[in-house]
């Protein structure tokens, strides 16, 4: 074989390696709470955890580095959420305290261990007795008049997960950057276009029904709606999300905006 065929096949491998390691991140996943029962070490994807000598899902998990994302069922689908290193004895809610599939998202650094130096002990001077002189009666000019500027509130960052399906299913996209004007990014390939369920993780968010904030809009809260189509609040879908600092309407009402 000539050279210059053989680096044909050389060049993607190696591209391929450097794609697999990008991040390197590590991962424990233990098959029952409080990290006990068997335990597998991960640095690659893991597609199905049962093929890893655990039982069907892992019950606890421990991130050493890296952004991991870990789902209810296999192949990342079902319930997903991402991990941020650090020790997890049990899995919420969302997870339904199991994971059957995990992979590297992005890469985060380990939490490092700051020491501090135990506090020296200082021993103070006896008080000393000093001449004080009586006060003096001075002119003092009158304090100066500032205009004060109004503040501008602030708030946390919220973040938002927009399903195409009801009950969370089909594809989905994160908000947590505060604002999105429209959602053909998502790419979402029901007849509306739309989003049908949506699953908010913190903060308060407004949703509408057309592109930049138009049509039937609602203010929800923290929590999950599994489908806001038949069920209302928004019977046309969502189609523009943004975080609010609080509810603009009541938590019941529905309002149009044009």
């Amino acid at each position: 074989m000539s050279i210059k065929r053989a680096s044909k096949w050389i060049v993607p491998t190696a591209l391929a390696f450097a794609v697999s390691t990008a991040w390197a991140g590590q991962i424990t996943l233990y098959e029952r709470p409080d990290f006990r029962g068997p335990s597998v070490v991960a640095v690659n994807p893991v597609d199905v955890v049962s093929r890893q000598g655990l039982g069907d899902t892992a019950s606890s998990v421990v991130v050493t580095d890296g952004r991991w994302e870990v789902c209810t069922m296999e192949f990342f689908r079902g319930r997903c959420t991402e991990l941020l290193p650090g020790k997890y004895p049990s899995l919420g809610v969302t997870l339904n305290g199991r994971i059957a599939s995990a992979r590297e998202v992005a890469y985060a650094p380990p939490p490092r261990t700051v020491y501090v130096d135990p506090p020296r002990t200082v021993y103070a001077e006896p008080p000393r007795t000093a001449y004080v002189e009586p006060p003096r009666t001075a002119y003092v000019d009158p304090p100066p008049v500032y205009s004060r500027q109004p503040a501008v509130a602030t708030y946390p960052m919220g973040r938002a997960y927009l399903y195409e399906d009801p009950n969370f299913a089909g594809a989905w996209v994160a908000v947590d950057r505060g604002i999105a004007n429209d959602l053909d990014w998502a790419h979402f390939t029901n007849p509306t276009h739309r989003a049908a369920s949506v699953r908010i993780e913190s903060g308060n968010w407004l949703f509408c029904s057309d592109m930049a904030f138009q049509g039937e809009c609602r203010v929800l809260g923290p929590g999950e709606y599994p489908d806001v189509v038949a069920l209302g609040p928004l019977p046309n879908g969502i189609r523009s999300a943004r975080q609010v600092s609080s509810p603009e309407v009541g938590s019941v009402e529905i309002y149009r905006r044009y």
